[in-house]
């Protein structure tokens, strides 16, 4: 919902005040192809402030209204702000792209993540499909013919068989963004992620995946986003 939006906005904000000078720079191609470029731009965001400062309580009041545009909401926000456990390193780099482009049509079999670490890293990866469920993160290596059970350099998914992208049918416009966040850590780390009981995809609570990689040290981990778009 809007309010929702500018509450992460206003919790991004807050962050910016305090850890601003320390974030990773996502701004790239990323978002080049992708129509809502302010849905790409809020997620690019998002993954930019993860793990490099965590708001451990805050209150707001929100402010909602509309006008010739549509319906808007304003937040004005309270927070307590932590600083993030560490810094990064400098030399532990994560890189990633999509083949062969991140244009793709309704069930196509060629999606390909290609990746490299600069060292020898658990990679764990996860989608974010913002049209059908905002709140959770599909957890992509957690499937066992997908999971990394060894620290690799270099990375590929899927992994074994084919991914088959699909439109969502609900939808009326004519593409849909989606976006994928790729962890590496020096260290194994136990993903809580849980099958939904209906849709019977594994799954994890955006807010939950936040909570851990805040309280990991920012030496012993990186990070990378990519986004795609699916063309009916």
């Amino acid at each position: 919902t809007a309010c929702d939006r500018a509450l992460e906005k206003a919790k991004i904000a807050a962050l910016t005040k305090v850890v601003g000078s320390q974030i990773q720079d996502f701004k790239s191609q990323e978002c080049k192809n992708i129509n809502d470029k302010r849905e790409c731009s809020f997620f690019e965001s998002t993954i930019a402030y993860m793990g490099e400062g965590f708001i451990r309580d805050f209150t707001f009041v929100e402010n909602r209204g509309n006008d010739e545009i549509g319906d808007f909401c304003e937040v004005k926000l309270t927070a307590n702000v932590s600083r993030p456990n560490g810094k990064p390193e400098p030399n532990f780099n994560l890189n990633a792209k999509i083949e062969p482009d991140n244009v793709f049509e309704d069930g196509s079999k060629d999606f390909l993540l290609m990746g490299n670490v600069s060292q020898k890293s658990y990679i764990h990866m996860f989608n974010w499909y913002p049209s059908e469920d905002n709140k959770n993160y599909l957890c992509m290596t957690e499937y066992p013919q997908q999971k990394y059970n060894k620290p690799v350099k270099k990375f590929i998914f899927p992994r074994q068989a084919e991914i088959i992208l699909k439109f969502p049918k609900f939808l009326k416009q004519d593409s849909v963004a989606e976006y994928v966040l790729v962890i590496a850590t020096k260290e194994k780390l136990n993903i809580p992620c849980i099958v939904d009981e209906n849709t019977k995809l594994i799954l994890i609570e955006r807010k939950k995946l936040l909570e851990i990689i805040n309280n990991l040290d920012r030496r012993t981990w990186t990070k990378h986003m990519l986004a795609y778009k699916i063309i009916r």
